[in-house]
This record gives structure tokens, sequence and C-alpha cells, in this order.
């Protein structure tokens, strides 16, 4: 009888913790993407999955917060031409900072991925030890063909 109570308290919390880490990471765009024009292009910020991996990451241009992304999805943004400000911040993480020029209004695509190395190790106290993590993002451009081919690996399709 304490077995069957048990295996379903652990059932229970698994189900209510995977629920709760799904819940963590969406994709979600702030404000309606038009089509380029005028003076405003498209671009496509694509996120292949990188740890943090249940983190979603916020992307913030020329101040304003435009979207946040999960792994292995991607979002269309509206981009004014000219110099863009772009920040790329994940929680507990230090955001990724660039320039983005936008030459004219048409559609654009950048990859984002990253990875964590580790940089070192101390042991802090008896049988504890601090392991020391270097986590690093990285903003690639990419042509059309390079974006599809990166979402046709998440089972999708860009606009």
């Amino acid at each position: 009888m304490k077995s069957c109570v048990v295996k379903k308290a652990i059932l229970s919390a698994t189900l209510a913790c995977a629920t709760f880490l799904t819940g963590c990471a969406t994709t979600q765009v702030l404000q309606p993407v038009s089509p380029p024009g005028g003076d405003k292009a498209v671009v496509y910020f694509i996120r292949k999955s990188y740890p943090p991996y249940i983190h979603e990451v916020r992307l913030i241009a020329n101040g304003n917060m435009l979207a946040t992304i999960s792994d292995d999805d991607f979002v269309a943004v509206n981009l004014p031409v000219g110099n863009n400000s772009i920040q790329v911040d994940v929680t507990d993480g230090k955001p990724l900072h660039f320039n983005m020029p936008v030459e004219r209004p048409d559609r654009m695509y950048v990859v984002l991925t990253g990875d964590v190395t580790k940089v070192g190790q101390a042991i802090t106290g008896y049988n504890q030890f601090t392991v020391y993590l270097q986590w690093s993002l990285r903003a690639t451009p990419v042509s059309r063909a390079e974006a599809e081919a990166t979402v046709s690996q998440f089972g999708r399709r860009l606009n």
C-alpha cells in the first residue's frame, strides 16, 4: 500500500515539475509584425537549442522588449532601417549586445546559438566543490536558405 502511495506522489511531482518547466520557456511576439516596407524590415531571430535549456531569451531592440524565444523556435519582428541596438537576455546569464544595421526594408535572418564550457573548479570545503562555467551566445546573420534549413530541423517553416 505504501509503495503505491509513494509511486503516485512521485508521478504527481514529476508531472507538476514537467508542467512548470514547460511553462517557463515560451515564444511570444509582443507586437504584431507588418510586412517589410517604408522604413521597416522584418527580421527573423531563430533560436537553436542551447543551455540554459528551460529559459527563454528576451529580445530587446533599441531599448524596447520585442519578444521572448524558447529553444528551437523563431520570431519575426519589425526593425527600422538604420543601426539597431540589439540585446539578447537570459535570466542568470550575461546578455549579448550587438549593433545590427538594417540597410533597406527587406527580410533578414539571424540565428542565435550558444554553449556552456567548464572553465575551472575549486574545493570549497569538506566534500564541497564549486564548478565554474562560462556561457556564451552567438548571433549569426544567415541567408533565407540557411534560415529555412535551420527551422526545418524544428519541424517548422518560415512565413
